[in-house]
């Protein structure tokens, strides 16, 4: 090939907006082995970006990320924007740290705030992080007794917050959420990674004897607890929950807003498959909690069938209901 053939293949792509390797193949009379050999080129230089699974391969000219404006940011916000920060734009690239923090500010026509927003998320992010108290888990025990003064389950946990005022979902949030709506098993597979640590860790501090994963509201090809579970590798027996409704159409959660609907949602719903279970402690495990009614509500049926203790773990949980932390 000659040495020019990069620079046709872009052109060809600029002037017609997108093109197939056959496309490609036919209009620049190339060889497929070396026209492959220059598209991988170019993508691994972020020149071009691919897009859709065989058959249906397209490439595209790749819009710039944008880069971090010249304002100098100090270490500490650096380095906990590069650890937390994770964004998923628009075209489905998944964009950690500053990269995608500035693409997310830029997003937003908010670049010569740059410097702002970046403190503001730092300060937000801390305030969040006071929550841990030197675990790797939230302790929402205190905001479940809040909402249910009369509460069945006796210990609630969340990995993270689900979203941070401002500026939305937390990087586990945003994982859980295109895990879940994508029915991803690569991002699964990659919340089964940061979980599985924390779960374990809180088995061993609780001395959970079995574990119990809340059913999905609506049926899926890929459900998400159900592909979570088989990325884990709890050493522990689990108690099985299923979805039953009296109606003909599933009703999801999230869609109800009375907290007495999504109760009655919860207690109708949802079933232990077996009868008279002798656990001690049991872990309930689910993506998302809200309102926790759903939590509360399986507790309640757990120990009418002989579980005498019962603590729930959540991916990603609500801040509603956590007091504000003014000196972080």
């Amino acid at each position: 090939m000659k040495t020019n053939t990069k620079q046709k293949i872009i052109d060809y792509i600029k002037q017609k907006g997108q093109a197939r390797p056959q496309d490609l193949t036919r209009d620049l009379e190339l060889y497929p082995t070396g026209l492959y050999r220059h598209l991988k080129k170019l993508t691994d230089d972020e020149v071009l970006l691919k897009v859709g699974t065989p058959p249906q391969v397209f490439y595209i000219l790749r819009s710039e990320l944008k880069k971090v404006p010249p304002t100098q940011l100090n270490t500490q916000i650096t380095e906990l924007i590069k650890n937390r920060y994770l964004y998923i734009d628009p075209k489905g690239r998944l964009l950690e740290g500053i990269e995608g923090f500035t693409q997310w500010v830029f997003n937003i026509k908010q670049e010569k705030f740059y410097a702002q927003l970046a403190e503001e998320y730092v300060k937000f992010r801390q305030q969040a992080d006071y929550f841990f108290h030197n675990q790797p888990w939230i302790n929402a025990t205190k905001k479940f007794k809040q909402t249910f003064p009369d509460k069945t389950i006796d210990q609630v946990f969340y990995q993270d917050f689900y979203s941070l005022p401002k500026f939305g979902k937390t990087k586990l949030g945003q994982l859980v959420l295109h895990a879940k709506q994508a029915e991803h098993k690569k991002l699964i597979k990659q919340i089964a990674n940061l979980s599985e640590p924390v779960i374990e860790k809180l088995i061993k501090s609780l001395k959970i004897d079995a574990v119990a994963y809340i059913p999905h509201s609506l049926p899926r090809q890929i459900p998400f607890l159900r592909e979570f579970n088989q990325y884990l590798t709890l050493p522990l027996p689990e108690i099985k929950l299923v979805k039953a409704y009296a109606g003909e159409i599933p009703v999801a959660q999230k869609g109800l807003k009375k907290l007495e609907e999504r109760i009655e949602n919860a207690r109708e719903t949802i079933y232990p498959q077996d009868m008279n279970i002798k656990f001690k402690h049991v872990l309930l495990i689910d993506d998302a909690v809200g309102s926790g009614s759903t939590f509360n509500e399986v507790a309640k049926k757990l120990k009418h069938q002989g579980v005498n203790k019962i603590s729930g773990f959540a991916i990603v949980g609500s801040l509603k209901g956590f007091s504000v932390i003014q000196e972080v």
